[in-house]
């Protein structure tokens, strides 16, 4: 086709107004499975403790005589303590002035938003740092305080090839899990740490694993297949497994892009608990120029009520 001589075209038009859509597509994944499932629960100290108990084992021979007197008494165990330390998270932002004068497309430069995007952040970190192999430690002049993840409590029910777990403790859990030699994860090791937790009282209900193990976990035998129709009489099969049977009643399965890839945790939510000293609080600081000034912050901590009560599998293969 002819175009007309002397046409003005678009493209060598002067002043054309810039369009920007106030959409702004962020898909980086905030799910915090951990956080979103434990309880809560409020401090007003630094450093907390809690007891843990256990049941003597059962026994066949528990009859005496009619009328028997007491010989010796049965033997009483006291109960024992465990603690943890908070943890302090924080993002601080500076925004010129200039920057908060400007009208921009979604209020992308706004406080507002930048203070949702960093609690986001700083959600997702307090989810690492839970679920992260590492130990207590108390505050002192330098040194920042750290919460017990949860991997160092657990030294009751547990698989690992060759790994060294953690030390003993009789306050803060400070030592961590030494990995052993990797290895796949498959259905007997499952299997197997569930037997443990089931035989100390425990009661698994998910199981959380990374996404790779998340697949893995998909082709084990115990999981319900699932289907939805599609109309039209046509079925599908689901693929992601997200219920699996065991001997000892039904696990959800969660994957967590946040936990160590190589562990897999069987958690009875029960006993697991995220304390807070300090909540989410946003602070507007003292100007230092032509800008404002915020901080954010929140204090936390881990409590494993008893470790007996979960199950913990290490050393698993990512790929």
């Amino acid at each position: 086709m002819a175009v007309e001589t002397n046409t003005f075209f678009k493209y060598d038009a002067v002043g054309v107004r810039e369009q920007l859509s106030d959409i702004i597509a962020n898909i980086s994944p905030r799910e915090t499975p951990f956080m979103s499932n434990a309880k809560k629960g409020d401090l007003h100290d630094t450093y907390w403790s809690w007891q843990k108990d256990a049941l003597a084992a059962a026994v066949t021979t528990n009859q005496v005589l009619q009328g028997d007197n007491i010989g010796t008494h049965t033997a009483v165990v006291a109960t024992t303590r465990t603690g943890n330390y908070t943890e302090i998270a924080r993002k601080d932002y500076s925004i010129a002035g200039t920057t908060v004068a400007v009208k921009s497309a979604g209020g992308a430069n706004t406080p507002g938003y930048i203070a949702a995007k960093l609690g986001a952040e700083i959600k997702r970190d307090m989810e690492s740092s839970l679920l992260a192999n590492k130990g207590a430690v108390a505050a002192s002049t330098g040194v920042a305080p750290k919460t017990a993840g949860l991997p160092a409590f657990l030294r009751t029910n547990y698989s690992t090839q060759d790994g060294t777990l953690p030390d003993a403790y009789t306050t803060a859990p400070s030592d961590t899990w030494v990995e052993g030699t990797q290895r796949a994860f498959t259905e007997t090791i499952l299997k197997a740490v569930l037997l443990q937790v089931y035989n100390s009282g425990g009661d698994v209900s998910t199981c959380m694993v990374g996404p790779f193990n998340k697949q893995v976990f998909s082709g084990f035998s115990g999981i319900v297949e699932q289907m939805k129709s599609t109309g039209g009489g046509q079925v599908t099969v689901v693929g992601a497994a997200n219920v699996y049977v065991s001997d000892f009643g039904n696990i959800t399965v969660v994957p967590n892009r946040f936990q160590p890839a190589r562990s897999a945790f069987l958690l009875d939510w029960s006993k697991l608990r995220v304390m807070t000293l300090r909540g989410y609080k946003v602070e507007e600081l003292a100007k230092n120029g032509d800008n404002k000034r915020f901080m954010m912050t929140t204090e936390y901590g881990l409590q494993c009520d008893n470790d007996a009560s979960q199950g913990f599998i290490e050393g698993l293969t990512t790929s």
